[in-house]
């Protein structure tokens, strides 16, 4: 669950969030890394979807490993420093303590000076002879704060990149939900690009991470860092949720926050063309609509309460080839929604 661990750093207490754990407690299921209960009374039905009172986690995934005696071990200086505490307060199983051993090995092989910085994986795979076990092992207690870093075994986690169609070398960022439309948007704007360096496909949940949008300048090679980043999704609830949960860590990086790009939500307003989707609780809805300005947010909140939702294909290519809707960008950016931790 790591992956889904980082996307709801921000987002635990977001719209949308009981159906992000469903999905990743199916998931779970599936691989046989946990069991749900079989009766029905046994599953909170109070909203949908439905989620389960209880669990049951499947831990015995590994053949039985030798309990590891850590009195036995010369530890390195990096380890040997914050070891008993660790053992004390986590009470490790055998498990992590043949990993932690492991990669003490491979720190007392390098006491004379780190090797050259390399990727996650391959740093796995010199240490483990795996190179997806350093990932699995990283929300671990042993990389919690104070202890080991990647700094300290010389890799770096791999940054995903953007999605992205790089048309000039300096300007804003536009972020595209959807892949049909980021198709629209970058054909329509690569002959006149101004005021965009990029337009991005966001993936959907991809987008809710920030180290992609922290790394934009390097992976497309712009000039400066985009002096703004306009985005622009589904209206509904994840098309919604996915730039509040954005925005919120890009606060924690202290990093300029993403606009909506208004002129995108209101033509998908007055277009009128929804599709059923489910009535969405009150406050969930208006929460989620906190994304957008204040004059669209009240019609958005009742959009979603009465079931509905606007697909962004709504705005298609004619739409991104009329000038008219970047007006708006140029003429300078509207105040970005405030995330929900944020002070009234």
């Amino acid at each position: 669950m790591s992956i889904q661990a980082q996307i709801e750093q921000h987002a635990a207490t977001r719209s949308g969030a009981r159906a992000r754990l469903r999905t990743a407690l199916d998931t779970l299921a599936a691989a046989g890394r946990l069991e749900p209960p079989q009766g029905k009374k046994l599953w909170d039905q109070t909203a949908q979807p439905a989620l389960p009172a209880w669990i049951t986690v499947i831990t015995d995934l590994a053949p039985a490993t030798n309990s590891v005696d850590l009195d036995t071990v010369f530890w390195a200086p990096g380890i040997s420093r914050w070891l008993r505490e660790w053992t004390r307060i986590s009470r490790p199983g055998p498990g992590i303590r043949a990993s932690l051993q492991e990669i003490n090995t491979w720190l007392l092989e390098h006491l004379a000076g780190p090797p050259p910085t390399v990727a996650r994986e391959e740093r796995s795979l010199d240490i483990f002879g795996d190179e997806k076990k350093l990932a699995r092992i990283e929300a671990s207690s042993i990389f919690a704060a104070h202890r080991l870093s990647p700094h300290e075994l010389a890799y770096e986690r791999p940054i995903p990149p953007l999605r992205a169609a790089r048309l000039a070398d300096r300007g804003d960022l536009l972020l595209i939900e959807n892949q049909s439309t980021f198709d629209s948007a970058w054909r329509a704007l690569r002959h006149d690009p101004s005021p965009f360096a990029a337009v991005a496909f966001s993936n959907g949940w991809e987008a809710a991470f920030a180290e992609p949008i922290l790394h934009v300048t390097e992976h497309l090679q712009l000039r400066e860092p985009p002096a703004r980043i306009w985005y622009a999704g589904d209206l509904d609830l994840d098309g919604l949720d996915i730039p509040l949960t954005l925005t919120a860590n890009l606060q924690t990086h202290d990093h300029p926050l993403p606009y909506p790009l208004t002129s995108a939500y209101e033509a998908m307003l007055a277009a009128g063309t929804t599709a059923a989707s489910g009535p969405i609780e009150r406050g969930v809805a208006e929460k989620a609509a906190e994304w957008l300005p204040q004059q669209l947010r009240q019609e958005t909140a009742d959009l979603l309460i009465t079931g509905n939702r606007i697909a962004q294909e709504v705005l298609d290519r004619a739409w991104w080839s009329d000038p008219t809707w970047r007006r708006e960008v140029l003429s300078g950016a509207r105040a970005p929604a405030k995330s929900s931790g944020d002070a009234e």
